[in-house]
């Protein structure tokens, strides 16, 4: 029981999490446990593998290698890498704009990656951190309803997305007369589909027997839950492939609840922030190195008690929903894909109030892409997870002179330090 209260903060953690132990099932934890202790060299982003003359390393002591075989410094190297993290996280939207300037812009900027121009460290930055608010800049948000649904039936069969889905794939499933959808995450928008949980708990929601069915599009989702769904008999399908699936091969498993399915969260936030005189965005996934939840529920309970009005979007509204209430000043901005909708509310207000964001347990590439677009917009941007980034402070300086309102560090950032800096 310790164990598992150290791993999460969820509900669900308790039974779960010792019936995995019971059943001899590897969730996260496990992996990342065994994973341990990680590479020192690829914790500072001084590992290079982009030619087969390495992989190279930098020795961060200086008693050792201090290049490449290539040739590339340690400042490059850790550069080229982080743009490569931020490009990653881009993929999705860059995919949904489908706009031949930014597939030009990606492929020039990969190019330079892979040493086709040899560029210095600053400049792979500044190009990179350019692309990733020009991204997003034309990312089209508007069709996005701020709205989760607390309507629907747990005795219709229970089909449960995951990631990107096609309004196509997704209608004709919601037109299905005995079958209720639900997303997994809170990835994308759907009207009229329930997200179920946030990132840490996703393995949870397989072990409970909940779903009937998994959809799998492109997304979140972890590649653990393939294995779990098979072990705990689970049918699931790729979106590819659902035109030649039965449903009603898919049996119900009858009624069943899970906790905090009710989403409470306020979302009329209009007027409050305008009366407001802080602002703060918490946003972000879970991510396996810190106990689930704990540091976006000890957050939130700082930036409340120190006058914030809260909005909360994605994965980390699906979280504060579990342990925070309608009668919380904490307001529902909408799916993680309108996260960088925050932008424009921290523009509208940056000279009368102050305004942050805030990334407690940041694990995956599209929402630190998310993070570097926030501080591209001059909103202070805290991403509070170990980033992979020397501690030198030669480097500190190369990305605040790319990227000012970007606060990451090779050692992340304490819920003590970051409530200091906040108050």
């Amino acid at each position: 029981m310790l164990k598992a209260k150290k791993r999460s903060l969820d509900p669900m953690a308790d039974e779960l999490l010792v019936k995995a132990a019971n059943d001899n099932t590897k969730l996260s934890w496990d992996m990342h446990e065994e994973n341990l202790p990680h590479c020192g060299f690829g914790e500072m982003g001084l590992c290079c593998t982009k030619c087969m003359q390495g992989p190279c390393r930098i020795d961060p002591f200086g008693n050792n290698a201090d290049r490449g075989s290539c040739g590339r410094d340690a400042a490059v190297i850790a550069a080229e890498n982080l743009s490569l993290q931020f490009l990653s996280g881009l993929s999705s939207a860059s995919e949904e704009l489908k706009d031949v300037e930014i597939l030009k812009e990606s492929q020039n900027l990969h190019s330079y990656l892979n040493g086709g121009m040899n560029l210095d460290a600053e400049e792979v930055l500044q190009k990179t951190f350019d692309h990733v608010e020009k991204v997003y800049s034309k990312l089209d948000l508007s069709s996005e309803n701020n709205i989760i649904t607390n309507k629907f039936d747990l005795n219709k069969k229970k089909v449960v997305i995951s990631g990107k889905i096609s309004d196509q794939t997704v209608n004709m499933l919601k037109e299905q007369e005995d079958v209720e959808v639900y997303s997994l995450l809170n990835e994308y928008y759907y009207e009229d589909v329930k997200p179920l949980t946030n990132y840490g708990s996703q393995e949870f929601i397989v072990m409970s027997g909940f779903p009937d069915l998994i959809v799998f599009g492109s997304g979140c989702a972890k590649p653990s839950l393939l294995e779990l769904a098979d072990k705990y008999d689970v049918d699931y399908v790729y979106e590819s492939d659902l035109s030649e699936f039965d449903l009603n091969d898919v049996e119900s498993s009858g009624y069943m609840e899970i906790d905090y399915l009710d989403f409470d969260l306020k979302n009329d936030y209009e007027d409050k922030l305008s009366e407001a005189d802080k602002i703060a965005l918490v946003a972000g996934c879970n991510n396996v190195k810190y106990s689930q939840d704990n540091r976006l529920k000890k957050l939130t309970e700082h930036l409340l008690n120190s006058g914030y009005t809260v909005l909360t979007s994605g994965c980390a509204a699906m979280g504060l929903n579990k342990y925070f209430s309608e009668d919380d000043e904490i307001y529902y901005l909408g799916s993680c894909n309108n996260t960088t909708a925050f932008g424009e509310i921290a523009e509208k207000y940056a000279d009368s109030k102050k305004v942050v964001a805030v990334f407690p347990e940041l694990s995956q590439m599209k929402a630190f892409s998310q993070a570097a677009y926030l501080a591209k917009k001059s909103v202070k941007t805290y991403v509070m997870s170990k980033s992979f980034i020397p501690p030198y402070s030669e480097f500190k300086d190369i990305i605040n002179n790319t990227n000012p309102a970007l606060r990451i560090k090779t050692e992340g950032y304490k819920l003590e330090q970051i409530s200091g800096i906040l108050d």
